[in-house]
C-alpha cells in the first residue's frame, strides 16, 4: 500500500542554512534575521510557483495538524511507503491536463472541509506517480520530498541540488 499524507515528514531539526534567490537561480546563505523555516522540497514547490507552503518550523512551534502529520509518518513508514503530497501544487500542475479524470462522490463534500477534496487530489497525484507519470522533488536536506502528479521539465539544475558546504550566517 502507497499512502500519500499531505503534511510534512518530520519538523526542522535545527534552521536550513539556505535560501534561493530566484533572481539569480542559486542558493545563499541564510541571514540572521530569516527564520530558516521550511525543507528543501517546499522551496522548490514555492520556487516552482506551484503552491505557498506553510514553512515547516522547528517541533517546538509546530502547529498541532504538523505534528499530527509527523506522528502519522512514523506510525505509518515501518508498514507502508508512506510519501509526502501538497494538493495545492498538485492542483496547479493538474490544471491543465486533459488527461487525468477523477470522478468524486460530491454527497461527502457538502458542509465538509475542503480537506475532502485535498485527500482525493492527494490519491490521485500517488497514483499519478505511481504510473510514472509524475516525479518527487526535494531531499536534499535529508527531511523528505514532496510527489508531484507530473513531471517537472522547466525549471534550474542548481534547485533540485542542496548545497554540501555550510557557510555562516551572514548579517542583513
Amino acid at each position: 500500500m502507497v499512502v500519500g499524507i499531505d503534511a510534512p515528514r518530520m519538523a526542522l531539526p535545527s534552521p536550513r542554512p539556505w535560501y534561493w534567490e530566484r533572481k539569480t537561480a542559486s542558493w545563499r546563505p541564510r541571514t540572521v534575521t530569516e527564520s530558516g523555516w521550511g525543507c528543501h522540497c517546499e522551496i522548490i514547490v514555492k520556487s516552482l510557483g506551484l503552491a505557498n507552503p506553510q514553512w515547516t518550523p522547528s517541533l517546538d512551534v509546530a502547529p498541532g495538524w504538523m505534528r499530527f502529520g509527523f506522528d502519522l509518518f512514523g506510525a505509518l513508514n515501518e508498514a507502508h511507503q508512506v510519501h509526502e503530497v501538497f494538493p495545492t501544487a498538485s492542483y496547479s500542475q493538474l490544471a491543465e491536463c486533459l488527461d487525468t479524470v477523477v470522478c468524486l462522490p460530491f454527497s461527502g463534500f457538502s458542509g465538509g472541509p475542503k480537506d475532502m477534496l485535498d485527500a482525493y487530489v492527494a490519491a490521485v497525484t500517488i497514483r499519478e506517480y505511481s504510473r510514472v507519470r509524475g516525479c518527487s522533488v526535494g531531499g536534499g536536506d535529508k527531511l523528505g520530498s514532496i510527489v508531484l502528479p507530473r513531471q517537472v521539465l522547466t525549471a534550474p539544475a542548481a534547485l533540485f541540488e542542496w548545497p554540501t558546504v555550510i557557510l555562516p550566517l551572514k548579517p542583513l
